[in-house]
């Protein structure tokens, strides 16, 4: 007995498997995609609220590096005011 003269059983039972296999790995990349667009998407965010960050941070950084904020937040804030010259003390080395 041939191959030819078999019934076409084991042709189609083939073609179901490899047309199963062709469709469970067009499944498998498709969540892939998914699962990497959530990740890019995730970055992203974590990144843009990095950026807002470092920018308030930036802002914060000049305004305390800004020497009339620090003493008008000496004076006003910590009731500072500038020394008696009386009470300064030259110390030597």
């Amino acid at each position: 007995m041939r191959w030819r003269d078999k019934s076409p059983t084991w042709l189609i039972a083939l073609a179901t498997i490899v047309v199963t296999a062709a469709a469970l790995a067009h499944v498998w990349v498709r969540l892939q995609m998914l699962a990497v667009g959530y990740d890019i998407s995730r970055e992203t965010k974590w990144r843009h609220d990095l950026g807002e960050q470092n920018q308030r941070l930036t802002l914060e950084l000049r305004t305390r590096m800004d020497l009339s904020v620090v003493e008008r937040v000496a004076r006003d804030e910590l009731k500072m005011g500038p020394p008696d010259p009386r009470m300064i003390r030259v110390v030597k080395r």
